[in-house]
């Protein structure tokens, strides 16, 4: 595995043997939209089309619009490099909340 990012706000591996980059959102800031998307954009260029996403979100506490508007980016960035999937891992208060 090969570590791209490792920033206050996430961190980015790539395991080209299996095609797939893992994100780990961490801490409670929002990372920075330019950086993030470019730290993306450079972990797509080590998968092939057809690659798969992880994201463990068990430690984000960021959640708000602007975030939103980061990973509607992030999708559309994805979509364009042929992502055939993404897993996410989410605390399981999230799904507590929803009941």
């Amino acid at each position: 595995m090969q570590k791209l990012a490792a920033m206050n706000s996430h961190e980015l591996t790539v395991e080209m043997h299996k095609n797939r980059i893992y994100c780990v959102m961490t801490g409670k800031c929002l990372p920075v939209k330019d950086h993030f998307l470019n730290d993306w954009k450079r972990a797509i260029q080590h998968v092939n089309r057809g690659f798969t996403v992880i994201v463990d979100m068990t430690q984000f506490q960021g959640v708000s619009l602007r975030w939103l508007e980061i990973t509607i980016a992030l999708q559309r960035l994805l979509e364009e490099a042929q992502l055939a999937g993404t897993a996410e891992i989410v605390p399981q208060h999230i799904f507590e909340e929803m009941q």
